[in-house]
């Protein structure tokens, strides 16, 4: 039984987990549709996942079922991980236990294809750092998302506001130096996620 507050991994956490990845895909491809610059598509992505709450390392993790046709059981990262939303005050909770359903294989799918589509053309265009993934971008809101939970409400908004422009300007394309490692792609993503 889980703690006051926090609701089990059951199905209604599914079902907050796949509408938060409906809303996720949503954004991404209208951003990527109506913006003129794929950087500009990126940067809504980004500041529109922290302001409506959206948490895409979430549904980035647990176990497939059968029938989402995955190849071999995944398991999940150790610790368990936990989003707020916004417009809510229950937080849900993804634990190793967790089952993830074929929608939701499919909506990451859909979800990194169109991010994947959204980085290729920031690249294109010169406005994306080279060594920056579709993963590195669902790795950099999700830290986003989790914010500092000891903070007053107002400062820890104002510090996320200002940690999605720092993010968002570290990944522009200018001189600097490179992070370690190379670009993390969605599929590297979910991979070391299994």
């Amino acid at each position: 039984m889980g703690a006051p507050g926090q609701p089990r991994a059951d199905a209604g956490n599914r079902d907050l987990i796949a509408d938060g990845l409906d809303r996720m895909i949503a954004l991404a491809e209208q951003a990527g549709h109506e913006e003129t610059w794929a950087w500009d598509a990126l940067s809504r992505f980004v500041e529109g996942c922290v302001e409506l709450g959206l948490d895409p390392l979430l549904p980035m993790v647990g176990t497939p079922t059968p029938e989402s046709g995955a190849t071999h059981e995944a398991t999940v990262a150790h610790e368990a991980i936990v989003t707020h939303e916004v417009s809510e005050t229950r937080e849900v909770i993804v634990t190793p236990d967790t089952t993830v359903t074929p929608e939701i294989v499919s909506g990451r799918a859909r979800l990194l294809e169109e991010l994947g589509g959204i980085v290729g053309a920031a690249h294109a265009e010169g406005a994306l750092r080279l060594d920056v993934g579709p993963g590195d971008v669902i790795g950099v809101v999700g830290l986003l998302m989790r914010g500092v939970p000891t903070l007053p409400a107002e400062l820890g908004e104002d510090l996320r506001d200002r940690a999605v422009r720092l993010a968002l300007a570290g990944m522009r394309n200018h001189p600097a130096p490179a992070p370690p490692g190379r670009p993390m792609s969605g599929d590297e993503l979910l991979q070391r996620l299994s």
